[in-house]
């Protein structure tokens, strides 16, 4: 005879959550590149997020507070060339850099800061810019900085805090700025030179793409010593350094129709900022010419597109200046 209390196992319990592991909806067929993104757009440039991004770019874009009364503007383009060379130093993208002078000029709007602490200033701002911009690990530690300083103005973790602490009061918390390289960046990613672009009836190629960039980046880098361009929106600017470089390197047409589109500035919107960047690029640099001047003086093309005048261009530390 059997056990009277053994049994069969129960049967196993069915789970109430499916175990089954749901398949992913098919990922949207990405849109075809418009027409205005050929043929040099960037690799994995989604123009669809693009016009997104332009939109809120030009959604936050700081309307030009230009105010050229003030006691400390005298001493602006020492500090703009201090604070760029140490974004060289440090090895921060321009961008960051050109916000950086942007978040100073802010400060230094509405706070009076004393002489012998402009400097310090600048360095915290360029700091408080990096921080905001790039990757933490880019971030220059202190020691970096009083290396930089050679000592001056005793930098400390204690005092970068402090001069930060007032830079936030200044600014009310609100560091977001996008200043012309941030537009500039923008449209060379969809493409900003043409299958029908020609230079000196030649087609253009991705070099011509390159050495565009370089003129663009230097002709902010040279604008921006000059407060009076601060009159002028960024967006504004932005387009009008692009506009100059294709100048500068003869590349015609200068603004067709396909830069207008992704602007959204006409050639005739562009003509106040775009002639005062090529009025101040000839005044600074008097002898420099453009390819058609170099070929009517009969010169080797090869000169400009691959030696352009950013090569010869070279900063002027002026920290010993600051006092």
């Amino acid at each position: 005879m059997g056990n009277l209390f053994a049994s069969d196992p129960p049967p196993p319990r069915s789970p109430v959550y499916s175990t089954r592991i749901p398949t992913p909806p098919p990922s949207p067929p990405k849109p075809p590149p418009t027409e205005f993104a050929r043929p040099f757009p960037h690799v994995g440039f989604d123009p669809t997020y693009g016009a997104d991004l332009l939109r809120a770019m030009f959604e936050r874009e700081r309307e030009p507070e230009f105010d050229d009364t003030q006691e400390w503007l005298k001493y602006r383009r020492i500090l703009v060339d201090w604070t760029m060379e140490y974004g060289d130093y440090v090895g921060a993208r321009p961008s960051v850099m050109h916000s950086a002078i942007s978040m100073l000029d802010r400060v230094l709007k509405v706070t009076k800061v004393p002489r012998d602490q402009l400097g310090a200033t600048a360095i915290a701002c360029a700091h408080m810019a990096i921080k905001f911009e790039e990757k933490e690990e880019d971030v220059p530690t202190i020691p970096t900085i009083r290396e930089y300083t050679q000592g001056q103005f005793n930098f400390t973790s204690k005092v970068m805090m402090q001069n930060e602490w007032r830079i936030f009061r200044a600014l009310k918390w609100n560091l977001t700025t996008y200043n012309a390289l941030h537009f500039t960046m923008h449209w060379f990613a969809q493409g900003v030179v043409y299958s029908t672009d020609r230079v000196i009836g030649r087609p253009c190629n991705e070099r011509v793409v390159v050495y565009l960039r370089k003129y663009v980046d230097f002709l902010a880098d040279l604008c921006l010593q000059d407060y009076s361009f601060q009159q002028f929106r960024e967006s504004v600017k932005g387009a009008a350094f692009l506009y100059s470089g294709r100048r500068a390197m003869s590349i015609d047409p200068i603004w067709p129709d396909r830069l207008t589109q992704i602007t959204t500035y006409s050639e005739e919107d562009l003509s106040e900022c775009a002639n005062a960047v090529w009025s101040y690029y000839r005044g600074q640099f008097p002898n420099a010419r453009t390819a058609n001047e170099m070929i009517s003086e009969e010169l080797e093309i090869r000169s400009l597109i691959f030696n352009p005048v950013i090569c010869c261009f070279q900063r002027t530390r002026w920290s010993q200046h600051i006092v």
